[in-house]
């Protein structure tokens, strides 16, 4: 709000300047600012009584709004961690239930873990089974220390099964299906397209169908990785209904 400016030319006494108020300088002695657009004096009291909002600005409530959101902020970091501290620690304790030998096994590196899973021979740890280990975990470099497991770290050279998904076991997907060409230097052993292969076995007639032959599995129903590798389920029997047995005659009334 401006109040009465004085008349144009006429000189403006240094505690009259703008901004300046009835008690200046003491006024900014409070972080105040009475009136930064009027000829000085402060407000005027008539404009005051008729309802006019002063051109006033309080530093101090301005400042305390970061200043809350900064302490709201420590507070709540605070509040998080000491849940995380409490859950983690919690994590550590030992079950006085288990077994000490299932607690030595737990507490080795996972890449030990995953290696007694793994194929004989694959790794350096004694395997437990001599098959592939088919889960989609992978042996990462820096997770050779118990108790430390990283996730975003490069996969060891060996001791991994492929990551292989269902449709790349089609055979369109392997070149040496798709091609004709010599096996030896002495050209007696050829390989031919298997399209072709399997369109001589059928003018051949090499591989004659069974009598109660199965339909071939459609595109629909093949193996994917979207259905976790299972394909179209095979479709339940049919169950055909109990016939309905015909509701008893109520008794015929005595004759009298």
């Amino acid at each position: 709000m401006s109040t009465t400016n004085p008349p144009a030319g006429a000189p403006i006494p240094p505690e009259q300047a703008p901004g300046a108020g009835r008690e200046w300088p003491a006024d900014a002695l409070d972080l105040s600012a009475p009136d930064d657009s009027g000829g000085g004096g402060g407000v005027d009291p008539v404009a005051l009584k008729l309802g006019h909002e002063p051109d006033l600005f309080q530093v101090k409530p301005i400042l305390s709004i970061p200043f809350a959101v900064l302490v709201t902020f420590v507070i709540a970091f605070a509040v998080a961690a000491g849940v995380f501290t409490y859950v983690m620690a919690k994590g550590r304790e030992t079950d006085p239930r288990a077994h000490p030998a299932g607690l030595a096994r737990g507490n080795e590196s996972l890449n030990d873990r995953l290696a007694r899973i793994s194929l004989k021979g694959s790794t350096t740890v004694p395997s437990e089974v001599d098959q592939p280990r088919l889960e989609t975990l992978q042996r990462l470099q820096g997770n050779d220390k118990a108790g430390f497991q990283a996730t975003t770290q490069p996969p060891v050279p060996t001791g991994n099964s492929p990551w292989i998904h269902a449709e790349e076991l089609q055979p369109g997907r392997y070149e040496g299906l798709n091609r004709a060409e010599y096996l030896d230097k002495d050209k007696k052993t050829a390989r031919i397209p298997i399209d072709d292969a399997m369109r001589l076995l059928i003018e051949q007639k090499r591989l004659p169908a069974a009598a109660n032959g199965a339909r071939p599995q459609g595109v629909v129903e093949q193996p994917t990785n979207g259905n976790a590798g299972r394909g179209g389920l095979p479709k339940a029997p049919e169950q055909k209904a109990a016939p309905k047995e015909a509701a008893p005659k109520a008794p015929e009334p005595a004759k009298k």
